[in-house]
Parts: structure tokens; C-alpha cells; sequence
């Protein structure tokens, strides 16, 4: 998309491209090709729009007041929008996002168009100034150009909607980035821990590359159709490659069955005071992940209460920055240990090798956001089309996003450690058993007295990693 704006050219003329990590392109690609305007671009253009011209053309026109017009015109839109605890994401209703008032959200988008007018007037007079200045005016013009788009109605491979936290950002995207990449010549999509060569690129004028895809997750079948489909490569051959880990030998998986369902406002609860005895018994060396931030406060707060009076930390996601709080529970692992308590974004990208990190908590099974108005929206076209949303979408995206959260645990072929899934659905629903087969084939424990016996041979293993060095 960059190239072909013909602003530069992103990739530089090779023989083979590598995506790792292939399992967020299509959510990326999303985002990237669809349209946009939040809050946040539209306060750093303000800025920087006074920045150039109070430098550029200090006295040629009021910068100071005008740029201050555009900015409550952001905060007012804002407002429009209500109060919310945590950030959340508002499908579009009729003339406005569902549960704003459609007057008042009309009044504040109109105020905001019309300050970014009054900006774009003012540029326009002094753009012969400076560079700096005409490339601001072409910017004003992009982000009046998007607000015009977002305002008209959604094609049907599109959807719209709204995210409200502290700031705000209003997007319309396509569905998935299948258009993109139809009639793309790709030779190889690849699985798990290793790829595969393509063949060779040149056959292909219109992309003489060979596309190697790559990820632990990219799906639960043989043909990862839930990659390969929102991305139209249905011409790619597909490698799955097997894990080098001996995940029977290294780990185990426990479920507890006696918890309340995840829908029991007791179920949080419940989980951490079995789980603070395990974490105990380990000296902290645990990863909590929760599936939402409300579950999140819950359980650090339930920690907290528990080990009130221990040495043992309880360390939380929001109170400082991931690599921080990542190198505080290695530190942990010396003075005392520590659990650490995070949410969505370190089901990922958390790499604690050794017996840093011996037991990963999962709340319960991570299913797509069902009132999400993207998950709604390929629902729809999925049942449209005859087919089911929940076989062919919501469990293939659940059992990505929970091979995501297990994978925290096994980090070497020498690490050991214990699974905990807190959702009795994996027991007792009849898909239960697909998900269990999408995780490692971890030796599955039938008792709480496995898995006290396992956790005891865990406690008793060396030190595979000093915490300095690692």
C-alpha cells in the first residue's frame, strides 16, 4: 500500500519475504488499510500545526487560538462519547455508535469538521512559508478527506465502529485483506517453529517474490484455513511443522472441574485462591493471564489479599511498562518470587525461559469479544453465506489465541512447568475437545494430588537459568 501510494518503497526488490509472527497480518492489515481518524492524530496534528506556524508565520494568523478551537472541538467529541471504566469498542448504530445520542454525536463531528476547516484556511494562506507548512495543509486535508468517508454508510465487506478508552478513534475497515492479496503468487505458508524455502519467485511478473508465512499459530487444521482464508491464499502450499519441544515430558495441563462457570461473578475469585497455594508452592514463578481487564482488577486485588502478609509479589499489568514489569519478576525469582497478573497483551510476546516462570494460569478460554462489531460483522457474512460462525471462525480464533497464552509456558527444550486452564467449558462442551487438541499434547493431570506431586518435582529441579543472566 505504501508502494504503491508512491511515497516509498517499504520492501526492497528481494528473492524471498518473511513475515514472522504471521498470525496478526490480517488484524494489522485491517487496521492499515482501512480508514481512520482518532483523537490522538488529530491532537499531534493541532500540535504540530502551532509548532510550524508560530515558527514559519508567527503574526500571519492567531495559530494559538485556532489550534486551541481544534483541540476542545476533540475533547467535546470526546464527552459526546460518555464515561467508561475501560477501553471499549462501539458498533455503529443508525446515525451513530450504539448508545451515544445521534444529535449530539452529529453536533460534535460537525464542530470538529468545522475546526479543521478553520485550520486548513489559515494554512492555506501562508503555505508558500515553508515545506513544513504545505505538507501540514496536505495532512489537514487527509484527515478531512477520512472524516468524510467515515461519515457515509459501509459497503458490505466493510464494517465501522468506534473505540472509546481515554482517547477515542473512529475506524472503517475491510473485513479481512483477502482483495490484497488475491492473485498474489505464494509459494509457501509455514507452521510453528520453522519455514520452509519457496520455489522459485520469478515464475510470477506481477510479484516476483516467494511470501514465507510464519508463526507457532496460524491455525487448528491441516490446511490453517483460519489463516489462509481472510487473506485469499488459496493458491499457498502449507507446511505445518512440529514443535522440537517434548511438551508430555516438560509440561502438564490441569483443569480444575470444580470452578464456577466463567460467567459467575465467583469465578475469578475462585481461581486465585486455588491457584495462590500452587503459587506458594512454587515461590511465585506464575503467569496469571485473564481474558479482560475487569477479571484483571479482580484477581490482583484477590491476590494482594492473600499474600497480604507474605513475601511473595504481586505484580500487575498498567502499573509500569511491560519490559519493566517482565524484568522485575525475574529479579523476583531471587528475593522472595512473584506472580505476575496481565491481560490480553501478554498472551504474547512474553518470553521468561528456565524456571523463571513455572506455572501459566489462563482465566478461561480466550473467545472473540462476541458483541466486538469486527467478530459481528464476519460473523454475519459467515451465516450469510451458510455457514457457521462458531465452527468456522469463533473456535479456530479461540484456539489460536489459547495456543498463544500456553506457548508463555515451554520456552526451551530444558524448561518445565504447569498449564492451568480455569474454564470447565474444555471438560464439559462437546468443542472442548477440539481446543484441548490445539494445545501442546501436555500430560494432562486427573487429581488435585497430581498436581501438587507434579508441582512438587518442579520446586525440586535445579536452577536451569540464573535470573542475572537471564
Amino acid at each position: 500500500a505504501v508502494r504503491e501510494s508512491g511515497v516509498a518503497e517499504l520492501l526492497p526488490s528481494v528473492d524471498l519475504v518473511v513475515f514472522d509472527e504471521a498470525h496478526q497480518l490480517n488484524e494489522i492489515g485491517v487496521l492499515f488499510l482501512g480508514i481512520q481518524v482518532s483523537s490522538n492524530q488529530l491532537l499531534d496534528c493541532s500540535r504540530d500545526v502551532l509548532v510550524a506556524g508560530l515558527q514559519h508565520a508567527r503574526g500571519l494568523c492567531d495559530w494559538t487560538a485556532r489550534c486551541a478551537d481544534l483541540e476542545r472541538s476533540v475533547r467535546d467529541l470526546r464527552l459526546v462519547m460518555g464515561h467508561t471504566a475501560y477501553s471499549r469498542r462501539l458498533s455503529w448504530g443508525e446515525h451513530a455508535p450504539q448508545g451515544v445520542d445521534a444529535q449530539s454525536w452529529q453536533e460534535g463531528v460537525a464542530g470538529l469538521a468545522q475546526a479543521l476547516r478553520d485550520v486548513r484556511t489559515d494554512l492555506d494562506t501562508v503555505t508558500e512559508l515553508s515545506p513544513d507548512l504545505g505538507r501540514l495543509l496536505e495532512r489537514v486535508d487527509e484527515i478531512l478527506a477520512g472524516l468524510k468517508l467515515l461519515q457515509m454508510d459501509s459497503d458490505a465487506d466493510q464494517v465501522r465502529w468506534l473505540d472509546v478508552g481515554k482517547q477515542w478513534r473512529w475506524v472503517k475497515s475491510p473485513l479481512d485483506c483477502a482483495s490484497v492479496f488475491t492473485g498474489v503468487d505464494v509459494q509457501v505458508v509455514s507452521d510453528d517453529e520453522a519455514w520452509g524455502e519457496g520455489d522459485d519467485a520469478a515464475a510470477s511478473p506481477r510479484s516476483p517474490r516467494s511470501w514465507v508465512f510464519t508463526s507457532a499459530t496460524l491455525g487448528d487444521d491441516a490446511g490453517l484455513s483460519w489463516f489462509c482464508q481472510p487473506l485469499g491464499l488459496s493458491r499457498a502450499r502449507v507446511e505445518v511443522v512440529q514443535s522440537p519441544f517434548d511438551h508430555e515430558a516438560q509440561a502438564a495441563l490441569w483443569i480444575p472441574p470444580d470452578l464456577p462457570l466463567p460467567n459467575d461473578a465467583r469465578h475469578t475469585v475462585a481461581l486465585v485462591d486455588q491457584a495462590a497455594a500452587w503459587v506458594r508452592q512454587l515461590q511465585g514463578r506464575t503467569l496469571f493471564l485473564t481474558t479482560t481487564l475487569r477479571a484483571l482488577d479482580a484477581a490482583a486485588q484477590r491476590f494482594r489479599d492473600v499474600f497480604v502478609d507474605s513475601d511473595l509479589q504481586v505484580l500487575v499489568q498498567g502499573e509500569a511498562p511491560k519490559p519493566e514489569l517482565l524484568a522485575r519478576f525475574a529479579q523476583a525469582s531471587r528475593q522472595g518470587g512473584a506472580v505476575l497478573v496481565a491481560s490480553v497483551s501478554f498472551w504474547e510476546g512474553v518470553d521468561l525461559p528456565g524456571d523463571m516462570l513455572q506455572m501459566v494460569v489462563l482465566d478461561k478460554l480466550p473467545f472473540p469479544v462476541p458483541d466486538d462489531p469486527v467478530i459481528k460483522a464476519r460473523a454475519r457474512r459467515i451465516e450469510s453465506q451458510g455457514g457457521s460462525s462458531f465452527a468456522l471462525h469463533t473456535l479456530p480464533a479461540t484456539a489460536v489465541a489459547l495456543k498463544q497464552g500456553a506457548g508463555r509456558l515451554i520456552r526451551t527444550e530444558r524448561d518445565r512447568g504447569l498449564l492451568v486452564v480455569g474454564d470447565v467449558r474444555l471438560l464439559r462442551q462437546s468443542y472442548g475437545r477440539r481446543l484441548r487438541a490445539a494445545l501442546p499434547p501436555m500430560r494432562a493431570l486427573a487429581s488435585e494430588l497430581e498436581v501438587q506431586a507434579w508441582l512438587a518435582t518442579l520446586s525440586e529441579t535445579p536452577s536451569m537459568f540464573d535470573a542475572t543472566s537471564a
